[in-house]
């Protein structure tokens, strides 16, 4: 399914959820590759990831809303954020060699 028909259909079942801001991070994480579709196993892996559907909208926003969640970077960006930081300082961030495997997540700590 075209990404422009997949998010019309799902701003229809979440009109007020779904800001610019919010679109921009479902895009990356259901069109990770940039195709402009949505194929059924990038959707069922963001559902297993984020859903049920009905709360799915509300997951992406609570996790983007916790400090240690970075989304997507790179080990040189988590490294670099990390540097200056305390030990025991931590990020959790999307790696993306790993993705699209729901909740392929990489936690970076910074130990003296």
């Amino acid at each position: 399914m075209p990404w422009s028909d997949f998010i019309r259909a799902l701003k229809r079942e979440f009109a007020s959820k779904i800001t610019q801001s919010v679109e921009r991070v479902l895009k990356r994480i259901i069109d990770y590759n940039g195709s402009e579709n949505v194929a059924p196993k990038e959707f069922n892996n963001f559902l297993r990831a984020f859903g049920p559907l009905a709360k799915s909208i509300d997951n992406v926003k609570e996790l983007y809303k916790a400090p240690w969640w970075h989304g997507f970077l790179s080990s040189e960006e988590a490294s670099r954020l990390l540097e200056e930081k305390p030990s025991g300082t931590f990020l959790v961030r999307f790696v993306s060699q790993f993705f699209p495997l729901p909740l392929s997540l990489l936690i970076t700590l910074r130990v003296l």
